[in-house]
């Protein structure tokens, strides 16, 4: 198993630093440790290391995440093609390009192709759904390899050529002036758009883009104990980049239709019990919901034992009744009584009320 990665640690700040002295610590270190300029031999890794912390200590969702549940939390398990998603970057030099204006050379590569666009898709999940887990299947519309050129985007029959501007390589070379000093960075080429070759006859199906719009279905297990809003990740389903460049992902953005009587406390499930007096003085039997996931609702009537005297705000915990949680188990529910004071009397009612204030006045 790997070791657990402290980002606090590798960015050299405290567990509850600000954004601004996060953002400090990352200038410094990226510019002590760029493979550039740094003449230690793990210079490249360690650029890397801090750019993942930064990037993950940066962002406001990101880091509540990692504060519960460690960089492990970043990736999910239990089901084949998907991932939470925290909205990870794909290359390490992307934050130092965000900060400092330029790429790295460490990117530069012949024949790149821009990957394929993000599809984005709200999949409504039931209660029970949610509770108990389940298989999806989603019909959406990407782009995908056209079947005509086998998403080279030239015509059957011809061939592409080298690019003149790049000589093939889908990158120009430039030298700029930094507080680094001069350092020969790569750009995209603008004439072939980085693929490398350009085309002599475009495909009459696809115009020349190596990839057509379909409708699109796919089959995705969702765990138990997923909540509402949270995001899965697939990798590869989202549009396939122009002429033969990789595939975006597929963002599924949770909706569960939640039960208005549960509230979320962590990992634990909150129930408000309402208690007349006469329940809360002389003890009570009543019904509350639990979670179950065979149910077709997601939950059942449990019969629970108020005890007499109990008192406003006094918390029944059941343990095990609560929500499920992504790594096994099950989290408790709290049932929290609230005595509900009556707002209008009966006759007999005040008379009995008047009799108890009499009694209570006489000891």
């Amino acid at each position: 198993m790997a070791q657990e990665k402290d980002y606090y640690r590798i960015l050299g700040v405290s567990r509850n630093a600000s954004l601004d002295e996060i953002k400090r610590a990352y200038r410094r270190l990226a510019r002590r440790y760029h493979p550039d300029i740094s003449k230690e031999p793990d210079a490249e890794e360690k650029f890397k290391e801090i750019n993942r912390a930064y990037e993950v200590l940066s962002n406001p969702e990101k880091r509540a995440a990692y504060d519960r549940w460690g960089s492990e939390g970043f990736t999910g398990s239990g089901f084949t093609g998907a991932e939470w998603d925290f909205g990870g970057f794909r290359d390490p030099f992307d934050i130092f390009a965000e900060f400092f204006g330029f790429r790295s050379p460490f990117q530069r590569g012949q024949g790149v192709r821009r990957a394929g666009a993000d599809r984005h898709f709200k999949l409504k999940l039931s209660f029970a759904e949610a509770v108990r887990g389940v298989e999806k299947e989603i019909h959406y519309p990407r782009y995908q390899l056209c079947d005509s050129c086998r998403g080279q985007g030239s015509a059957p029959g011809t061939k592409m050529e080298s690019c003149p501007r790049c000589q093939g390589r889908g990158q120009i070379q430039q030298t700029i002036n930094s507080f680094f000093g001069r350092i020969a960075t790569w750009q995209t080429c603008p004439q072939c758009q980085g693929a490398g070759e350009v085309i002599s006859k475009p495909c009459s199906v696809c115009q020349g883009q190596g990839r057509v719009e379909k409708e699109t279905k796919v089959k995705v297990k969702i765990p138990a104990g997923v909540l509402p809003q949270q995001q899965i990740r697939l990798a590869g389903q989202g549009d396939r980049g122009e002429r033969g460049g990789a595939a975006g992902d597929l963002f599924l953005l949770l909706e569960v239709d939640w039960p208005d009587f549960y509230q979320r406390q962590g990992e634990n499930l909150i129930y408000q019990l309402q208690l007349h007096p006469a329940e809360a003085v002389l003890g009570a039997e009543k019904m509350v919901p639990v979670v179950e996931p065979r149910s077709a609702t997601g939950w059942k009537e449990k019969k629970i034992k108020i005890p007499a005297g109990v008192q406003t705000g006094t918390i029944v915990k059941l343990r095990g009744q609560g929500y499920p949680r992504l790594r096994g188990g099950r989290g408790d529910l709290l049932v929290v009584v609230n005595i509900e004071i009556p707002r209008r009397l009966g006759r007999e009612e005040k008379k009995l009320w008047q009799k108890l204030k009499e009694i209570k006045e006489k000891k």
